[in-house]
C-alpha cells in the first residue's frame, strides 16, 4: 500500500512540475492595415506601472506581434511616420486588427474578450462627446446672432452634457464590477470631492478585480487622497534643488508655504508663472514662501524654464517625470496643482489659481 501511495505522489509531482514547467499564455495580435506598406509599428502598453514599447515591422500592411500580460489593459499602438494611432483592450488571446490607418476609430479589433466591452464604452463617451460640440457650436452661433437667451441655453447644454460623461463612466463601472477595464476607469474618476463615491464604487468589485494591479492603485489612491485633505498635516520630504542641495519642506515651518507642482513642458503651468511672481511679489515680505515641485525628466529643460521664466522662488525635482515621489506622495495626477500650508504646517487650502490665489493670500496675510 505504501509503494503505490509513493508512486502516485511521484507521479502528482511529475505532473505539477510539468503543468508548472507550461509557458504562460501570451497574445498574438495579427494585423492588416491598408495604407501602411513598408514602416515600423510601435506598440505601447503598461506592465505593473512601467510603460513598455515594442516595435514589429510591417510588410504590405500585415505584421504579427507576441507577448503577454499579466493583466488586460488599455493598449495603444501607433506609427510615427504614418500619423496613425489606435488604442484597444487587450488581453492573452488571438486577437485580429484589420483596417484602413486614414480611419483609425474604423479599424476592427476582433478576438479580445474585453473588447467589446471597451468599444460599446468609448462610443457612448464619443456619442456624448460629439452632443457637447454641437451644443457648443449652436451657443456660438447664436451669441453671433447676438441671441442672448439662445447662448445662455446652449452653453448650459454643453457643459451639462461635459459633466455627463462622468456619469456615463460610472454606469458602466456599477454595471461591470467584475471588469478590468471598469477598475482602470475608476481610477481616474477619483478626487477628494467624490472619494465616498468612488468607495463605494470600488467595493462593488470582484475580489480578482481588487487584487489586480490597477485594483491596488486604486486602494493606495484612497489613501493617499485621506492625507491630503484640508485640515491634515502637510507631509514632509525632502528633494534637492537645481544645485544638488537637499531641500527640506519642513524646514519652513512657521511660514506660509505655497507647495506648488508644475513642469517646464506644461504649457497651463508656464502661463500661471506670472501670476504666481505677482503674488510672490506681493507677500515674499508677509511670510510667504513658494517651494516647486518640478515633474521635469530634463534638468536642462528645468533650468531654462526657471531662467526664461523669471522664477525666483524654491525649486526642486528628482527629474522622475509623473513619478516624482513628492507628486506621488501627494497624489497629483495633472499640473499645475498647488497646496497653500498654514505656519503650523497644515493644508488649508488647494489649486488656487488666478485672483482666487491673491484674494486668499490677502485674506490671510494682511
Amino acid at each position: 500500500m505504501s509503494k503505490k501511495l509513493i508512486i502516485m505522489s511521484l507521479a502528482l509531482m511529475l505532473l505539477s512540475i510539468q503543468l508548472y514547467a507550461q509557458p504562460k499564455k501570451g497574445f498574438t495580435i495579427k494585423g492588416h492595415l491598408s495604407g501602411m506598406k513598408e514602416s515600423t509599428l510601435c506598440f505601447g502598453y503598461v506592465i505593473y506601472g512601467v510603460q513598455k514599447i515594442d516595435t514589429v515591422q510591417v510588410k504590405n500592411g500585415s505584421f504579427i506581434i507576441k507577448g503577454s500580460v499579466p493583466e488586460p489593459e488599455e493598449v495603444i499602438i501607433y506609427s510615427p511616420k504614418d500619423r496613425f494611432q489606435r488604442l484597444f483592450f487587450l488581453d492573452n488571446s488571438e486577437i485580429t486588427l484589420q483596417g484602413d490607418i486614414a480611419n483609425p476609430l474604423q479599424i476592427k479589433v476582433t478576438g479580445s474578450k474585453n473588447q467589446n466591452e471597451y468599444e460599446k464604452l468609448q462610443a457612448d463617451i464619443q456619442n456624448n462627446r460629439n452632443n457637447v460640440i454641437h451644443a457648443s457650436e449652436l451657443s456660438n452661433k447664436a451669441e453671433t446672432d447676438g441671441d442672448s437667451a439662445a447662448q445662455k441655453k446652449y452653453k448650459l447644454l454643453s457643459d451639462s452634457l461635459y459633466q455627463y460623461e462622468q456619469v456615463i463612466i460610472k454606469n458602466f463601472i456599477k454595471e461591470h464590477p467584475q471588469s478590468y477595464l471598469s477598475a482602470s476607469r475608476l481610477y481616474y474618476l477619483i478626487v477628494e470631492k467624490n472619494l465616498d463615491e468612488c468607495k463605494a464604487l470600488y467595493e462593488s468589485f470582484a475580489p480578482v478585480i481588487k487584487q489586480s494591479y490597477v485594483g491596488k492603485e486604486i486602494a493606495t489612491r484612497f489613501a493617499t487622497l485621506g492625507k491630503i485633505q484640508i485640515g491634515k498635516p502637510a507631509m514632509d520630504f525632502t528633494q534637492n534643488d537645481t544645485l544638488g542641495n537637499s531641500v527640506k519642506l519642513s524646514t519652513y515651518k512657521g511660514k506660509y508655504v505655497l507647495l506648488e507642482f508644475w513642469a517646464s513642458w506644461c504649457g497651463p503651468c508656464r502661463a500661471e508663472g506670472p501670476n504666481l511672481l505677482k503674488a510672490y511679489e506681493k507677500f515674499k515680505d508677509k511670510g510667504l514662501v513658494i517651494v516647486a515641485v518640478s515633474l521635469d525628466k530634463d534638468m536642462k529643460s528645468w533650468k531654462k524654464a526657471i531662467k526664461d521664466d523669471h522664477l525666483p522662488w524654491i525649486h526642486v525635482s528628482d527629474l522622475k517625470y509623473w513619478k516624482n515621489e513628492v507628486a506621488e506622495q501627494y497624489g497629483v495626477h495633472a499640473v499645475p496643482a498647488n497646496f497653500l500650508i498654514s505656519p503650523d504646517g497644515k493644508i488649508i487650502a488647494k489649486d488656487l489659481r488666478g485672483e482666487v490665489l491673491h484674494e486668499k493670500l490677502a485674506k490671510i496675510l494682511q
